[in-house]
């Protein structure tokens, strides 16, 4: 009887192990695959925010978009929007 029997912990090699490192890997996994799928939503919605900006602002592609143009856009909108009703 080895020190792991006496503690109540099975050797190395045991399906308890094997077990474990498949619900280990099955736990990691999800988070990686949920990541590369944010991922590619946030390369998606970056294509998106360029287009509105090209739309409104004109060619972009000289100039670095950021992420948040989209709000200056809106606000402009909006302004016109409350200027028109006024």
């Amino acid at each position: 009887m080895g020190r792991n029997d006496e503690i109540g912990v099975p050797d190395r090699g045991t399906s308890w192990d094997m077990n474990f490192v498949h619900s280990t890997m099955t736990f990691l996994r999800h988070p990686q695959d949920r990541l590369t799928e944010l991922r590619g939503d946030e390369r998606r919605m970056t294509l998106h925010v360029r287009g509105v900006t090209e739309y409104f602002h004109g060619d972009v592609s000289k100039e670095e978009v950021s992420p948040l143009q989209i709000f200056v856009i809106a606000r402009d909108f909006l302004g016109m929007l409350d200027h028109g009703r006024s």
